[in-house]
């Protein structure tokens, strides 16, 4: 039960940035090349953000840091820390 939820989750996590991706309009020529690319990954791989396939996966991380920089949160998804399998 608790594995196909998570598969679900997965699923989720998939479609939605399938859709962000769709809905991002990219500010150069190399970007638009990433977007085409991530995209024709994601669909083409239904676990696209498992370790174990063995072309890549999708990962995310990111710092938040304030104008004057004097602080930092970063951001890291749940994948990197429970993993979605």
């Amino acid at each position: 039960m608790k594995q196909q939820r998570a598969f679900q989750n997965c699923r989720l996590k998939r479609n939605l940035l399938i859709e962000l991706l769709k809905n991002y309009f990219p500010i150069s020529e190399e970007e638009k090349k990433y977007k085409v690319r991530m995209l024709d990954f994601i669909i083409k791989h239904e676990n696209c953000f498992d370790r174990s396939l063995e072309i890549g996966h999708i990962t995310a991380s990111a710092w938040l840091i304030n104008k004057k920089t004097s602080h930092a949160l970063p951001c890291i998804t749940q994948n990197l820390i429970y993993g979605c399998n």
